[in-house]
C-alpha cells in the first residue's frame, strides 16, 4: 500500500537521532513499522524545516517550507490587510504547496491513502480524488486555552477540517468526545490508540552517569517533554518547594525543550527559582535521544506528567512500557491509568493534588511499588506497533472501500 502522511513534526533532518515532539514520535513508530511490513511510505513535513528531500531508512521524507510569495497587488495592499487575512493567505499558500507535493507523488506512484495530522488544520482541504483521513493530534481551542493566546485562523482551520472530512480518528476518547461536544457534530471519531516505542535499543548511559555524579544515586522524579504550561510545568513549579523540602534527598529532573515559542515563559527557570534553597536539586537536560532518555526513565522513582490537556501521551506509554509509575492527570490519562492501580492521577491544574500523589508514591513499600509497576507494563501489552499498525491498515482499507460514498 502507498501511504502518505502530512504532518508538522517528524525527524529533524539536521540530526536524524532527534525525534522531537509527541506527533513526531507517533509517526516515527507507525511509519517505521509499516515500512518493515512492506508498505511504501512518504512523509510530508510542512512548515517546520527548510525545503529538503531525504531518504530516512527507506522512508521518503519531503520537507516543505514555501514562503508566501506576494503578488504585486498583495505587496501594495499588505500593510492594509488585517492580521487574520495575512495568516489565512499564508496558510492557504502552504496548503497549496502540500497539495502540489501530493499531486507529484501521486503521478509518480498512485497513492492509496493519505493521513493528515489535525494540528493547524492540515486536513482542511483534503484531496478530492485520493482517499484520506484526519488523525486528531491536537485541538487548537484547548491549546489556546492553556497557553493563554487566541488565534481565530487556527480554530477555523481545525473546525473546517472536521466538517470537510468524513473519516476522522484519534487515540484519545477524552479528546474525541470533547471535540464532538464542542463543535456539536455527530460524527464517528474512531479510536485507534498510539503504539509504544520499542525499548530494545542500545542504551547510552552518558547522561545517566552525569546525573548520578551530581546526585550520588539519590532518588529522583522525572519530567520529560516540552517544558511549558500545557504539560503542567506551572503546577510542578507551584509545589516543587514543598516536595523538595519534605524529602531532603529527593531530586527533580527535567528533560526537554522550552515552550518559549508560545509565550516566552521559561518554566524550567521558574521551577528552579521556586525551589528556592533547594534549587541545586532541580536538574535540567535538553531534549535527548531515546538511547539517553530511556536510562533516565528506567532509574527514576516516578515520572511526573501533570498535563493540563493531553491527547494520548506517547511519553506516558514509553514510561509505562519501562515499568515506571506515572503520575498523570484525571481525564487526560484516565484511558491509560487507573488511579492507585497502575499509576496515579492528580486533579488537572491542582498543585496540592499533585503534591499529594507524589507523597503517595514516596510512601509506597517495595512490594506495592513493584505491583503497580508491573500493572503499568501490562497496560501497554495491547499497544505493540504491529497490533496498532494492523488496526490502522484495517481502517485504511475501510476508507478506500467507502471513499466513493464519502459524501453520502
Amino acid at each position: 500500500m502507498k501511504i502518505v502522511y502530512v504532518t508538522m513534526e517528524y525527524i529533524n533532518p539536521d540530526n536524524l537521532n532527534v525525534i522531537d515532539g509527541g506527533l513526531a514520535n507517533y509517526l516515527h513508530k507507525i511509519t517505521t513499522c509499516l515500512y518493515k511490513m512492506g508498505h511504501d511510505i512518504t512523509v510530508i513535513v510542512a512548515d517546520s524545516y527548510p525545503n529538503k528531500h531525504i531518504d530516512y531508512n527507506g522512508i521518503d521524507v519531503i520537507y516543505i517550507n514555501n514562503k508566501f510569495q506576494k503578488k504585486l497587488i498583495q505587496k501594495i495592499l499588505w500593510p492594509f490587510i488585517t492580521k487574520k487575512k495575512r495568516k489565512l493567505l499564508k496558510r492557504n499558500f502552504l496548503h497549496y504547496a502540500i497539495s502540489n507535493a501530493i499531486n507529484k507523488i501521486n503521478k509518480k506512484n498512485k497513492i492509496d491513502v493519505i493521513q493528515y495530522a489535525s494540528c493547524r488544520g492540515l486536513g482542511r482541504y483534503p484531496q478530492k480524488d485520493i482517499p484520506s483521513c484526519v488523525r486528531i493530534s491536537s485541538y487548537a481551542k484547548l491549546m489556546q486555552k492553556f497557553y493563554s493566546y487566541h488565534d481565530d485562523c487556527e480554530i477555523e482551520a481545525e473546525t473546517l477540517q472536521i466538517k470537510n472530512n468524513k473519516f476522522i480518528f484519534g487515540p484519545s476518547s477524552h479528546i474525541a468526545n470533547y471535540i464532538k461536544d464542542d463543535l456539536g457534530v455527530n460524527k464517528d471519531i474512531k479510536i485507534i490508540e498510539s503504539p509504544y516505542s520499542e525499548c530494545k535499543i542500545s542504551a547510552d548511559n552518558t547522561i545517566l552517569n552525569e546525573l548520578q555524579s551530581k546526585i550520588k544515586s539519590a532518588p529522583f522524579l522525572l519530567f520529560f517533554g516540552t517544558i511549558g504550561e500545557l504539560k503542567g510545568c506551572k503546577v510542578i513549579a507551584d509545589c516543587i518547594y514543598d516536595i523538595l523540602n519534605q524529602y531532603p534527598n529527593l531530586h527533580m529532573v527535567l528533560v526537554g525543550k522550552n515552550a518559549t515559542f508560545i509565550n516566552d515563559i521559561d518554566y524550567a527557570q521558574i521551577i528552579n527559582k521556586k525551589a528556592k534553597e533547594h534549587a541545586n536539586r532541580v536538574i535540567r537536560f535538553p531534549s535527548l535521544p531515546h538511547s539517553q532518555l530511556y536510562p533516565l526513565i528506567s532509574n527514576c522513582l516516578a515520572v511526573v506528567m501533570p498535563s493540563l490537556t493531553e491527547n494520548f501521551s506517547n511519553a506516558c506509554v514509553e514510561a509505562m512500557r519501562l515499568k515506571k509509575i506515572v503520575i498523570g492527570t484525571e481525564g487526560n490519562f484516565s484511558q491509560l491509568i487507573t488511579d492507585g492501580q497502575n499509576g496515579f492521577l492528580a486533579k488537572v491544574g491542582d498543585s496540592e493534588s499533585l503534591k499529594a500523589k507524589i507523597v503517595e508514591v514516596m510512601s509506597l513499600n517495595a512490594d506495592k511499588r513493584q505491583e503497580i509497576e508491573e500493572k503499568s507494563f501490562q497496560r501497554t501489552e495491547s499497544l505493540s506497533p504491529e497490533n496498532i499498525c494492523n488496526q490502522l491498515l484495517d481502517y485504511y482499507k475501510f476508507i478506500i472501500k467507502n471513499w466513493e460514498n464519502k459524501n453520502e
